[in-house]
């Protein structure tokens, strides 16, 4: 008897931990709107939670958010349903009481929200950049940068190459890429784990998420920039990774891809790219159009340790750095199998740096601006 108390006390302690471990380690954006303005001089700031469900622009409290929401805006507003509701009419939405429908309601009408600035303002070209991997957007640590300061720093590299600024939109995606500080062969452990067992499922989730606005946008010429972990995000906005993806994908004429420091495979990786719900005969005419910035140098993706590399332990980051030419292998795949769609490459060679910073401060970020402007 007392074994067995010892093992279910054991065992309720260990399930509590596993669930403090994921939850702390979440980004959330409840408090968003105390940091940056919504919309901004041109620029729109989106935010999204680990199921791909958009941020309201009322403040939520972050800790309610960790501690009893599991990071999820469907749960929090479950728990809170006063809170809910008073979100809810906000929206001018006449809701008296939090149910699953409801909630469905609420999410509608604030995409709907974004789309009528999307449409409003981007009504010539529209870029959107999508972070990767373990970003927050206040300076809690000094051991990584903020998405909101490295976005920054791409608009101010963009800014040049538009040409009619008035019908631009920025479009910056803030999602849900998990967050661990750095420290020790352990904690790196840790960090693998972290990406390939959460950060890459929130993206894909995320990505899955923003075809919902993608399928309103009426703008034609769409630019994506993605660091990273965004390259997960993306795809699953594009075409179906998985089975079962059944919204349809983004079916404006005109779409340039730039993924930079792409952390993923490559072949495996777009296998599935001609996997899209869309009427577009886009095998013989792709509106899609891929650019991949490499960085062979690039340590994070490379995951060296002394001669040795671990580029395929803890999540894929081959295509990156183009660890034995899988990026050549890539655009060799796409020349056999996806013939009438674009694949092309550029590299950094000054730097070893994995952050957004380096890439967007690079002399080849200029073969990314070039492709996309031009």
């Amino acid at each position: 008897m007392k074994k067995s108390l010892l093992f279910f006390y054991f065992t309720f302690f260990a399930l509590q931990f596993q669930v403090f471990a994921k939850v702390k380690n979440a980004v959330v954006f409840g408090e968003h709107s105390k940091i940056v303005q919504t919309m901004e001089n041109g620029t729109l700031r989106i935010f999204m939670d680990m199921n791909g469900d958009f941020y309201p622009e009322n403040v939520i409290s972050n800790n309610e958010l960790e501690t009893t929401g599991n990071a999820q805006l469907a749960i929090w507003a479950k728990k809170y349903p006063a809170q809910f509701q008073k979100i809810a009419q906000s929206y001018r939405l006449e809701i008296t009481t939090y149910s699953k429908f409801n909630y469905i309601v609420l999410q509608d009408s604030i995409r709907q929200n974004l789309l009528r600035t999307i449409n409003k303002q981007g009504r010539i070209i529209q870029t959107w950049v999508i972070h990767g991997y373990r970003k927050k957007i206040t300076n809690e640590n000094a051991d990584n940068l903020t998405s909101t300061y490295e976005n920054s720093l791409c608009r101010k590299r963009i800014k040049p190459y538009v040409v009619n600024d008035s019908g631009h939109l920025f479009v910056e995606v803030y999602w849900d890429g998990k967050y661990l500080l750095t420290g020790g062969v352990k904690r790196v452990i840790q960090l693998g784990r972290l990406f390939k067992k959460k950060a890459i499922p929130n993206a894909q989730q995320c990505g899955y998420g923003l075809r919902r606005l993608f399928s309103g946008i009426q703008c034609q010429r769409i630019n994506i920039i993605t660091h990273s972990a965004g390259v997960h995000v993306v795809s699953s906005l594009l075409y179906n990774k998985m089975r079962g993806f059944s919204l349809p994908t983004p079916s404006q004429k005109d779409i340039r891809i730039a993924i930079t420091a792409a952390a993923s495979s490559g072949k495996k990786h777009f296998k599935r790219y001609y996997k899209r719900n869309t009427n577009l005969d886009y095998a013989a005419s792709d509106n899609y159009t891929l650019f991949n910035l490499i960085n062979e140098n690039d340590f994070v993706l490379l995951k060296r340790i002394g001669r040795l590399h671990f580029t395929k332990v803890l999540g894929n980051t081959t295509l990156g750095c183009n660890r034995k030419s899988e990026s050549q292998k890539l655009k060799s795949y796409f020349e056999k199998k996806y013939n009438n769609s674009i694949f092309l490459e550029g590299y950094v060679t000054q730097s070893r740096n994995h952050l957004f910073k380096a890439y967007i401060a690079s002399a080849g970020f200029n073969g990314v601006l070039k492709f996309l402007y031009n």
